[in-house]
């Protein structure tokens, strides 16, 4: 049997929309925040979960860095914010 190899190009998509969820969720109302954590979470993690088996499918370490990066990506531009522009 054949095997198909994973294409890189879906990892990078991946890493992507999880960087355009992760900022998104950011953008929602407060009232609508209990949805947020149920919704754009599980999401991400379905999604970096995506990108880091397509990193080992295709031994690629820049992929599964991005990945986990793109995942904490929201976190890390609040705290580079408050340490550049303090509180």
């Amino acid at each position: 049997m054949l095997r198909r190899e994973s294409s890189p190009m879906m990892g990078w998509l991946a890493v992507v929309l999880v960087c355009v969820v992760g900022y998104a969720s950011w953008l929602v109302p407060p009232e609508w925040y209990p949805y947020r954590e149920w919704v754009a979470i599980p999401l991400m993690v379905a999604l970096c979960g995506a990108a880091g088996w397509s990193a080992w499918r295709n031994r690629s370490v820049a992929l599964g860095v991005a990945a986990v990066v793109a995942f904490f990506s929201p976190l890390i531009v609040i705290v580079l914010g408050l340490l550049l522009w303090g509180v």
